[in-house]
């Protein structure tokens, strides 16, 4: 499985990926305490007031997922365009 991801991600960003200091998986579905995480949780009007934030790179890091869209919020569409989008400015910035 890990081949698999790694080649997967190697074939947009090179074949250093195959080399990948660090790799982990979880299955969170399994996880006793969060049973999937399935979603976050804001108070009325969080994700408007930090949303925008959460969605803003660190450095290197992005963040990708439904919690955060502002479409498709908490939903697999929602996930989809967060994994464009943040998939779309790595693939940017490496210009």
């Amino acid at each position: 499985r890990k081949a698999r991801i790694l080649g997967s991600i190697a074939h947009y960003l090179g074949p250093e990926a195959l080399d990948a200091e660090v790799y982990y998986e979880s299955d969170w579905g399994s996880e006793e305490w969060t049973r999937g995480a399935y979603a976050a949780s804001f108070d009325l009007g969080g994700l408007s007031r930090y949303g925008a934030d959460q969605r803003t790179p660190v450095g290197p890091i992005h963040f990708a997922c439904s919690d955060i869209a502002s479409e498709g919020y908490q939903h697999v569409d929602g996930a989809l365009r967060m994994g464009r989008r943040a998939a779309e400015e790595i693939l940017a910035a490496r210009v």
